[in-house]
């Protein structure tokens, strides 16, 4: 039996891509097989790794199957797999951003820039023989240079859209969402925001907190010359709504590239109203997709076979890669922003802040916290005090069980980390986050 196990091939890969998967497996040490049956793995004995696409479906029941300790997925999205189950059963799930992010941001600008300046009015005019110069006034194109555009997601995709949107000029802005990243370049703003952006990309990936963000109820509170851009999941965005506001002069226009289902029944009567542009999921397509996939999923497996920190994790779940957290109930960390200190100890930990609120003063977030596929959880909250001057400073301790893969992991990311020995309790490191506050990492001493 293969140790790495292809299940699932896309339309796009070619056979000399997957020759060059292998060879990245077979290069340090792991048998391969593909398999295009969608509808099963069939036997997944002795597979250590499970690479897939969003084309079959990674479930609970597969995963029971499983003995191995990676899902990597060629694709950005991962709503495919089971990520809770995985994170049960200790198994890392991955995803392949880099392959896709340039074209998917590419594709999110053009129709930006599209949609904004007029381009869908200046071509329905064109094929009805109009010369349409004199209507420019009317048609009111406007530029990116100065534009309010909301990034909704700070993931790898989201992050490079707001970078690029403010080399041109854009004023960026990040959605404040429960459980939605926000681009480190863009300014947060809030729901009440809406009504003053010009336009909305959205770049997040599909969860809880995200589903239905983009509900007919928000879209509502864009104005009339807004534009929306959606390259992230359907199930963010309510398409049927922004087409009809579209059609009766609410948006501006709307441009989607992913949907609610797959193929869309009703795509030739949305693309039908002027403003309104549709693609069949093809913004992350380029010529040479296939290569830039085998070359991420190649050097994902690296990092897992090396025992290396994990690139794109979606659940960092190997027991020797994250902390195993301990005596946390009680614990406040202190910070001058609650969003962006939540954020960093997701990225470095793979936390997920669940409640958000305002109690005596403080805004916070609470942490309910699964760690290293353990079943054990506890909480701990960052809060955040506006009537105090100076921001204090707390303490938590994390019991690892591999001190090495943790602070490599902090080390890669750019974090300063003081390590030393003590024979009698063991070995220890300590590291600060952002906000000044203390983590104590301590690995108990053998027996």
């Amino acid at each position: 039996m293969a140790d790495v196990l292809r299940w699932g091939r896309s339309a796009y890969e070619s056979d000399e891509a997957l020759a060059l998967e292998r060879a990245a497996g077979e290069e340090l040490g792991l048998s391969w097989e593909l398999r295009e049956d969608r509808s099963s793995p069939g036997s997944l004995a002795g597979v250590k790794a499970l690479v897939t696409n969003s084309g079959v479906r990674v479930t609970d029941a597969v995963l029971e199957r499983f003995e191995g300790s990676l899902v990597l997925t060629t694709t950005s999205g991962w709503d495919h797999i089971d990520v809770d189950a995985a994170t049960r059963r200790g198994v890392a799930v991955l995803r392949c951003p880099m392959a896709r992010r340039d074209p998917v941001v590419e594709q999110s600008l053009a129709w930006l820039v599209a949609l904004m300046r007029r381009s869908p009015a200046l071509d329905a005019a064109s094929v009805r023989g109009e010369w349409a110069r004199g209507r420019l006034v009317e048609l009111g194109g406007r530029g990116l240079a100065g534009a309010k555009v909301l990034v909704v997601g700070g993931g790898v995709i989201g992050t490079r859209m707001a970078e690029v949107l403010d080399l041109l000029g854009a004023e960026v802005l990040g959605l404040e969402q429960d459980g939605v990243p926000v681009p480190p370049k863009a300014r947060r703003v809030g729901l009440d925001a809406l009504s003053e952006v010009d336009a909305v990309t959205l770049h997040c990936g599909l969860t809880p907190s995200s589903t239905g963000l983009f509900s007919a109820e928000r879209l509502a509170l864009l104005a009339p010359h807004a534009v929306v851009v959606n390259t992230a999941r359907g199930a963010v965005l309510d398409v049927e709504a922004a087409v009809g506001m579209v059609r009766d002069g609410q948006l501006r226009g709307l441009a989607v590239d992913v949907f609610p289902e797959e193929p869309y029944t009703r795509l030739a009567e949305g693309a039908a109203v002027e403003g309104v542009l549709f693609a069949p999921h093809a913004a992350g397509y380029r010529h040479d997709l296939s290569a830039r996939v085998a070359a991420e999923v190649g050097a994902a497996l690296k990092a897992w076979h090396a025992g290396e920190p994990l690139p794109h994790a979606v659940a960092t779940a190997r027991p020797n890669a994250l902390p195993v957290v301990q005596g946390l109930g009680g614990s406040f960390l202190y910070t001058t922003d609650v969003l962006a200190l939540a954020a960093w100890y997701t990225a470095q930990f793979g936390f997920t802040f669940e409640k958000w609120g305002d109690s005596m003063g403080f805004e916070f977030p609470s942490a309910d916290v699964l760690p290293a596929g353990r079943m054990a959880s506890t909480t701990f909250a960052l809060m955040k005090a506006d009537a105090v001057a100076e921001v204090r400073t707390g303490r938590i301790n994390f019991r690892v069980s591999d001190l090495d893969a943790v602070v490599a992991s902090l080390r890669a990311s750019g974090s300063e980390v003081d390590a030393s020995t003590d024979e009698s309790y063991g070995r220890f490191a300590w590291v600060h986050d952002p906000d000044g506050n203390k983590l104590e990492l301590w690995q108990p001493p053998e027996g």
